[in-house]
């Protein structure tokens, strides 16, 4: 997140850019209850936490809406590549805890979906895929594919939750790109969704 974090700092003015890690062999849910605590400790030494603007990929997007869920205030959402309806169902789910959350229909997802909080927020959240195109052979045009291959494009945009959404296509150069999760990890290009982010963060 790198990349995000030196687009922020160079794109507003007046802001102070967290690039925020969290451990993800636990839930969503457990990484979001951790932050949530360890930001508030912060308080007491002067910190405040007003006027925040989210920016969360994949994984981290839940561990974001999870926060807002809890409470925690936030003026602006974003999320890329994060599967708020869980990740495709060939994604091997059964490592640790956290992947687990990530799959679809999961006790932590079907809650988080299905809070109060989380509802009345959701005019604040922007929700951002990636789709992709690949050629396979023999065929004259390129495939298109709604997915980043680990999270599909309904997925990542949230559709049955009523968020504003966006996707950006990319083109891949042979098959063999999409088995390697190109798409996905593509989602940390912040230059792809910089249009967006604007029009959320300038609000």
């Amino acid at each position: 997140m790198q990349r995000w974090s030196a687009y922020a700092t160079e794109a507003f003015d007046d802001v102070t850019v967290w690039n925020v890690d969290y451990p993800t062999d636990v839930s969503f849910v457990a990484a979001a209850g951790a932050l949530v605590d360890g930001f508030y400790t912060m308080r007491q030494y002067g910190y405040r936490f007003e006027d925040v603007y989210f920016i969360g990929y994949s994984m981290g997007g839940l561990v974001a809406r999870q926060m807002v869920a809890m409470g925690f205030p936030v003026t602006s959402l974003i999320t890329v590549c994060s599967p708020h309806h869980g990740v495709n169902r060939y994604i091997f789910t059964r490592g640790n805890e956290g992947v687990r959350s990530l799959q679809k229909n999961s006790p932590e997802i079907l809650s988080l979906n299905n809070s109060d909080r989380d509802m009345q927020m959701r005019s604040r959240y922007l929700f951002c895929s990636v789709a992709h195109t690949f050629k396979l052979p023999l065929l004259p045009r390129s495939q298109p594919e709604d997915t980043d291959t680990v999270v599909s494009g309904n997925s990542a945009r949230g559709v049955k939750l009523g968020v504003k959404g966006m996707s950006v296509l990319l083109h891949m150069n042979n098959v063999m790109d999409e088995f390697r999760g190109n798409p996905h990890l593509e989602g940390m290009n912040p230059l792809y969704f910089k249009h967006a982010i604007n029009r959320s963060i300038e609000k």
